[in-house]
């Protein structure tokens, strides 16, 4: 997908790369401008917000020697009076300014990085006005910025400004004369170098499928580069290195502010949330340009999306069911979703324990009238213990799934889950009505997960409802995988009653030839984690638990029904199976 503006990635410069300035002849008497050594390189008059502290000029030394500051002062002039000059700064009578090194002059109560060399009151006004450097009487450097006309304040023609952008020669130290040709909008850069030579933004990229359910299969990574540097880029081998393996593409001859689109195809060996950092080695170092503009994710991540409902019927509303898959849970802070067409949404700052289940609703109340119509019919009995560890809440913006294909793509739409890095870590696709894998069911049936890792190569891992509500919002799937592996979990005695001189309960289970290992909990009617049993990974064969129906604070748990849930992990700590009984406490 096409990353937001926000979300862009850009610029990346190589550490090594060294200045190399232009030179410029400093003439001894000249009417005018006198272009010297010593030039304003950057300045920023109208930063966002307030301007106090915020405000810098930067100076360069752009000859081949080391220069004087002694004399040599900066002015400002208000457009709006003429050429009318103030001084701003002084230079020290005994500071020099070393060939290519730069000056930092900051506003006064500077909040900026790095500290400037001199920090004075520059009080810069946004436009149309000017600065510039003399020494005695003659001018060194001039720069009119904004709707200005008046000639003696600006060279050739005044350089653009805009709010929260510097004004930045590029490249370092060129001085044509014109301003407007000489200066260009910039991030602020102050201190440090405005433009490297050789650098490359990435403008947008692409994962097709955004994420992969399992190893081995095929994704294509797209990503368009736009030459940010000042100097052309050859025609060179640019690199993409997935999980410790390099694939080759050609980047072909790249000019200054022009852009590239290039592309690999792959499939990735290692599961989890996998970088893919770009490599450009340059042109005249041995170093090379890098960065990470993405991640995949390759298997089921620490959350994944369980179920989902884009054509309802009967009112009930469109929802998304999340889960938690592995054996540890998982903060939804910083947690986002969204639709092919719509914005990132953040998902509820709550804790979701494994195993138990979030459903994000379009219509809370349309659900829960849903819910209590199948109930009362007997459709949703057989769940009626998932729904006391499951929680639902409403998404603000709904993002309206669509139920067609528009003219400009192949599916429908597109639900992605992102993480709190940003990087998508399981999506969904839907197609046109009819299709089963990638589309819709028929109205009212949802598209169920049939496992958190997919058990077959090539198998599709989504299958539509079979329950008889034609959904299970809150619930197991119906054609869970691991539904069909029975675990033996029972609870010996049922009833723990201290009054009886049941004071321990037994929860007895074996776990399975592929099974490496298990997690136990017991939930009230609610949802809520009365007691964490912990687990172990000491592979197959029958285990005998108690329990003393204490809380994880060590308190006695109050009389009722409680929920216990076992799951089964492989090696990776991925569920495999999952049983829940029903128990009292008197």
């Amino acid at each position: 997908m096409d990353i937001s503006p926000e979300a862009s990635v850009g610029p990346f410069t190589s550490p090594k790369w060294k200045f190399r300035a232009g030179l410029f002849l400093v003439a001894v008497l000249c009417p005018g401008v006198c272009w010297g050594a010593l030039v304003i390189n950057e300045l920023f008059p109208d930063p966002d917000g307030s301007d106090g502290g915020r405000e810098f000029v930067e100076l360069l030394n752009t000859g081949p020697d080391r220069e004087p500051l002694a004399g040599v002062r900066l002015q400002f002039g208000n457009g709006a009076e003429g050429a009318s000059w103030v001084t701003r700064w002084t230079g020290d009578a005994d500071s020099w300014l070393e060939p290519s090194a730069r000056f930092l002059i900051v506003d006064r109560n500077w909040l900026g990085e790095p500290p400037g060399e001199s920090e004075v009151y520059l009080g810069l006004q946004n436009g149309p006005d000017a600065l510039r450097l003399i020494r005695d009487d003659l001018v060194l450097d001039m720069v009119g910025y904004g709707p200005l006309t008046d000639p003696d304040m600006m060279e050739g023609e005044p350089a653009d400004i805009a709010p929260g952008r510097s004004l930045a020669r590029r490249p370092d130290g060129h001085d044509s004369g014109n301003n407007k040709l000489d200066f260009v909008l910039a991030d602020p850069t102050p201190g440090q170098i405005n433009f490297f030579p050789y650098a490359l933004a990435v403008v947008a990229w692409e994962l097709d499928p955004p994420s992969l359910d399992r190893v081995g299969e095929q994704v294509r990574f797209t990503f368009r580069i736009r030459n940010s540097g000042t100097e052309i880029f050859p025609v060179g081998t640019i690199l993409l290195r997935v999980a410790g393996k390099d694939l080759a593409s050609l980047l072909d001859r790249l000019p200054p502010d022009q852009e590239r689109l290039i592309s690999w195809s792959f499939r990735p060996e290692v599961a989890g949330l996998v970088p893919l950092e770009i490599l450009v080695p340059l042109p005249t170092d041995s170093d090379s340009l890098a960065i990470v503009p993405a991640s995949l994710q390759v298997g089921p991540g620490n959350l994944i999306l369980n179920e989902a409902l884009s054509v309802p019927q009967g009112g009930q509303g469109e929802w998304v069911e999340l889960t938690v898959p592995g054996s540890r849970p998982v903060d939804l802070a910083g947690h986002m979703l969204r639709d092919e067409d719509g914005n990132w949404r953040a998902l509820p700052d709550i804790r979701l324990e494994p195993g138990s289940f979030l459903v994000l609703v379009q219509d809370s109340v349309a659900l829960a009238a849903w819910h209590r119509d199948n109930a009362a019919n007997g459709g949703t009995s057989a769940c009626a213990i998932d729904l006391a560890i499951s929680r639902q809440r409403a998404l603000g913006g709904w993002p309206s799934l669509n139920n067609s294909p528009p003219a400009d793509r192949t599916f429908a739409d597109r639900l992605y889950l992102a993480g709190p890095t940003g990087d998508v870590i399981d999506h969904l696709t839907f197609g046109s009505p009819g299709s089963l894998v990638y589309g819709f069911s028929d109205p009212g049936v949802s598209l169920e997960r049939v496992a958190p890792a997919p058990r077959n190569p090539g198998s599709s891992n989504w299958a539509p409802c079979t329950a008889q509500a034609g959904s299970t919002p809150g619930c197991l799937n119906s054609v869970a995988s691991f539904g069909e592996i029975s675990l033996g979990l029972r609870v010996e005695p049922r009833i723990l009653d201290a009054e009886k001189g049941v004071t321990t309960v037994h929860f007895l289970f074996t776990l399975a030839a592929d099974h490496a290992g298990w997690e136990l909990r017991v939930f009230d009617l609610w949802g809520g984690l009365v007691r964490d049993l912990g687990g172990e990974n000491l592979g197959p064969g029958p285990r005998d638990l108690l329990w003393d129906g204490r809380n994880d604070q060590g308190l006695a748990a109050g009389p009722g029904g409680y929920v216990v849930l076992l799951e089964s992990l492989d090696e990776m700590n991925h569920r495999l199976a999952r049983e829940k009984v029903l128990m009292v406490i008197r």
